[in-house]
């Protein structure tokens, strides 16, 4: 059986202003906040502009199935020149495909796009609490560089773990030790 990634019909492009109302209607179903640490309609709707904010440097990538989003994947890139060769990452799959490699696929596709086009030295994920996705970003290249215990307030008496992963392109760190 053919994977959905591996159709004629699964595509991934650079996102648009036209990938906002789908990323919105993702971060409103159940279960997202703990990957993206919201607390209110307000903030979640800031999240949106900031990464639609993104847009325009082409550090975001949209996977489409039959032309419609079912992915995103954007390097939060830094502005600041002490960090400008590091990136956050953040990625959201619609759940109902989750788990058929389209998560794989965009960050793969945007990994590759951090090292060739920003010429990034590090990329970083950080995960909240226990996910299970710790070992896909193990799988994916990304090595966890710490923990830190009760760092997100879920609810009252709630708290989430910290982790944060860490890609690291060898080529691109001994180029900047030279």
């Amino acid at each position: 059986m053919r994977k959905l990634t591996e159709s004629d019909e699964y595509d991934i492009r650079y996102s648009n202003s036209s990938d906002t109302k789908k990323l919105s209607e993702w971060l409103k179903w159940p279960g997202v906040s703990k990957a993206f640490p919201y607390e209110s309609e307000e903030e979640r709707n800031l999240f949106v502009m900031n990464w639609a904010a993104f847009y325009r440097y082409k550090c975001t990538l949209t996977a489409t199935y039959k032309g419609s989003p079912v992915g995103m994947a954007i390097l939060f890139l830094m502005p600041y020149r002490k960090v400008s060769k590091h990136a956050m990452l953040s990625v959201i799959v619609e759940p109902a495909l989750q788990r058929k490699g389209i998560g794989r696929s965009l960050v793969r596709n945007i990994n590759h796009l951090g090292q060739t086009r920003f010429q990034l030295h590090r990329i970083y994920f950080d995960v909240y609490g226990d996910q299970g996705v710790q070992s896909f970003f193990s799988s994916c290249g990304y090595n966890l560089v710490c923990s830190q215990k009760k760092y997100v307030k879920e609810a009252e008496n709630v708290y989430l773990d910290r982790h944060l992963m860490e890609l690291r392109f060898p080529k691109n760190v001994e180029e900047q030790e030279k």
